[in-house]
C-alpha cells in the first residue's frame, strides 16, 4: 500500500500547488483592495482581480477543537455513566477510554504522514506535530482498534463489549469533528458552478470561499443518523454485532460522500484512497456482525448449552 501511495504522490503534490497558487492570487487581490481579511472569494466564472473578500473570523479557537473537545468530554461522560452500571470494575472501561483517545490521535497523525509521506519525507520536523493540522480517520480508527485490543488482553477484558460501548458514542465524536471542518475547510467538497442544496458558499483548506458540495455536513448528519440507530436498535445485541454495524455504516455511507469530496488525498487509478477504504471498512463490518452472531449461534447449539 506504501508504494501506490507514493507513486501518486506527484498528483497529490501538483493538486496541493494549484490550489496554493490560487489562495496566493487570491490574498494579492485582497491586498490590492486595501481588505485586512483572511478569507477570500472564489468564483471559478470570474477573472482573478474580481475575487469577493470575507473579513476574517474574531473567534481565537477554532471550531474543529471546540466541538471536537465537548463532543469527547460528553462522549466520556456517557462511558462513566454507562460503565457504573454495566461492569462491576467500570475504572477499567474509563481507562480503556482514555487509551483509546490516545491510540486514535497517534493513529490519526500517522495515517496522515504515511499517506503523504512525499512531502513529510523532506520535512521529518512536521510529522509529530498533530496540533499543526493533518489527521485522518482511518487511521485513528486503526490505531483505537490495535490499543484497544493490546489494552482489553493485558487487562483480560472482552474487546467485543469494550468496543460495543465505544461504537454508542463514536458516531457523536465523528459528527463534532465534521461540524468543525465546515468552517475551516479541512474537508472540503468539489467545486460546482451553481448552488444546490447540496452546495453552499465553503472554504477550503486553504480559505478560498467558492460554491462547494458541503460534504461536512453531509458527514455530521450521516454519523447522527448512526447514532440513532445504534442506540435504538442495539440494546440487546449480541457483543461485537454494534461495532460490525457501526463499521458497515461508515464505510457505506462514508464511502459514497467521500465521493463528492474535492480536497486532494492520493489516488488508486482513478478511485480515492479513502473510498477504498470506506468500502473495506464496510465489508468487514459485514464479517464482524456476522461472526459475533454466528459465535452466539453456535454457543447456544453446543451440547453444554443444552445440558
Amino acid at each position: 500500500m506504501f508504494g501506490f501511495l507514493t507513486s501518486n504522490s506527484r498528483s497529490f503534490l501538483g493538486n496541493l500547488a494549484q490550489y496554493s497558487t490560487r489562495n496566493d492570487a487570491a490574498q494579492r487581490a485582497g491586498a490590492r483592495c486595501g481588505c485586512s481579511c483572511t478569507v477570500v472569494r472564489y468564483y471559478p466564472d470570474e477573472p482573478e482581480g474580481r475575487f469577493r473578500q470575507r473579513p476574517a473570523s474574531g473567534y481565537g479557537l477554532s471550531p474543529y477543537t471546540l466541538f471536537l473537545n465537548i463532543s469527547l468530554l460528553l462522549s466520556l461522560a456517557v462511558m462513566v455513566r454507562r460503565a457504573g452500571r454495566r461492569v462491576a470494575r467500570p475504572d477499567r472501561y474509563i481507562d480503556g477510554a482514555w487509551v483509546a483517545l490516545v491510540g486514535g490521535v497517534v493513529g490519526a497523525r500517522v495515517g496522515y504522514v504515511s499517506a503523504h509521506w512525499a512531502y513529510f519525507a523532506t520535512r521529518t520536523d512536521q510529522a509529530y506535530r498533530f496540533w499543526l493540522g493533518g489527521l485522518s480517520w482511518h487511521g485513528a480508527l486503526a490505531g483505537v482498534v490495535l490499543v484497544l485490543a493490546l489494552y482489553c488482553r493485558i487487562r483480560k477484558l472482552s474487546l467485543r463489549r469494550l468496543a460495543d460501548e465505544l461504537a454508542l458514542v463514536a458516531p457523536a465524536i465523528g459528527a463534532a469533528a465534521a461540524l468543525g471542518c465546515i468552517r475551516v475547510g479541512c474537508a472540503y467538497g468539489r467545486e460546482v458552478l451553481d448552488p444546490c442544496w447540496l452546495a453552499t458558499e465553503l472554504p477550503d483548506l486553504f480559505g478560498v470561499v467558492s460554491y462547494r458540495y458541503n460534504v461536512s455536513l453531509l458527514t455530521a448528519v450521516w454519523n447522527l443518523l448512526l447514532l440513532v440507530g445504534l442506540w435504538a436498535g442495539t440494546r440487546h445485541a449480541v457483543p461485537g454485532v454494534r461495532t460490525g454495524l457501526l463499521f458497515v455504516g461508515w464505510g457505506a455511507g462514508l464511502g459514497l460522500i467521500d465521493l463528492l469530496r474535492g480536497d486532494a488525498v492520493p489516488y488508486w487509478g482513478s478511485v480515492r484512497v479513502d473510498v477504498i477504504l470506506n468500502w473495506l471498512l464496510a465489508g468487514i463490518g459485514v464479517a464482524m456482525a456476522w461472526l459475533a452472531r454466528s459465535g452466539c449461534r453456535m454457543r447456544r447449539l453446543s451440547p453444554g448449552a443444552r445440558s
